[in-house]
């Protein structure tokens, strides 16, 4: 779907085949617009007392989040092209560099920033260049600022630059790996790694709730099924019996879930 979609076309690198994005943002992003839509539905019982249908899908949630893109394209018939890690809407630089050791991505996407930039890279003469002074300049002589950007980025490591833009307020995050973003201070604060114990399995970490209420407050507290714990009592609940179930059972229509001992 991310390729039907158009999303597909404009994720990677310029000179590179069409990337798919790591998570299944199709199936997610169906899915919550879903939840909204039966939330806006309900809320609409709640004052007229009738019910209704709530349809989507997964093409009509890919259109929707393409947004701003499709605006820019509607206005100017320019259509999106891939551009990395960049931000082809919102300046220069804006986009992954490599620092010695990983890689770190820097935004800058007003005149303030622009100028700490150029001042936390030990360059505030870069702020000045007439070729640099607006961001329509930035952007026309794209190609010659990130070639200087990356240059100088190289020389240190990821931590180094991190510390000296954050302390100007530009925007600055090491382009984390699973393994890092589960062990960030913040993440923890957070709740968003928990434990459960799994029957026959033991402790695991999943993903924590991403929504925080005061006064009603969730918790994970049920593990991922087994294939087939629930199909039995689901087909109880729709009026088979269990003589319908187990005939289905052993004509391997269904499988059931056979605890282990």
């Amino acid at each position: 779907m991310q390729a039907y979609s158009g999303t597909m076309g404009m994720t990677g690198e310029p000179d590179r085949p069409p990337s798919k994005m790591g998570p299944s943002v199709a199936d997610r992003s169906a899915g919550m617009m879903a939840t909204i839509g039966i939330l806006m539905a309900l809320e609409n019982r709640h004052r007229t007392r009738r019910g209704q249908r709530v349809d989507t899908s997964l093409l009509e949630c890919q259109v929707a989040m393409l947004a701003q893109h499709l605006t820019r394209y509607f206005s100017s018939g320019e259509v999106p092209v891939r551009a990395g890690s960049a931000n082809s809407g919102l300046g220069v630089p804006y986009q992954a560099f490599q620092a010695a050791d990983d890689w770190i991505v820097i935004a800058s996407f007003n005149e303030r920033m622009w100028r700490d930039c150029c001042a936390a890279l030990d360059h505030p003469e870069w702020a000045d260049d007439p070729r640099f002074r607006t961001a329509d300049l930035r952007g026309q002589h794209r190609d010659l600022l990130l070639a200087m950007f990356t240059k100088v980025v190289a020389q240190h490591p990821v931590k180094y630059w991190e510390e000296r833009l954050r302390a100007r307020q530009v925007p600055a995050t090491p382009v984390n790996s699973v393994a890092q973003i589960v062990a960030e201070e913040q993440v923890a604060a957070r709740e968003m790694v928990v434990e459960i114990d799994v029957p026959g399995a033991g402790p695991i970490r999943v993903a924590g709730l991403p929504l925080k209420f005061s006064d009603t407050p969730g918790a994970v507290v049920s593990p991922p099924p087994r294939l087939g714990e629930h199909t039995a009592n689901l087909l109880r609940r729709l009026g088979y019996s269990a003589e319908q179930i187990g005939d289905l059972a052993k004509r391997g229509v269904i499988g059931l879930d056979v605890p282990a001992e």
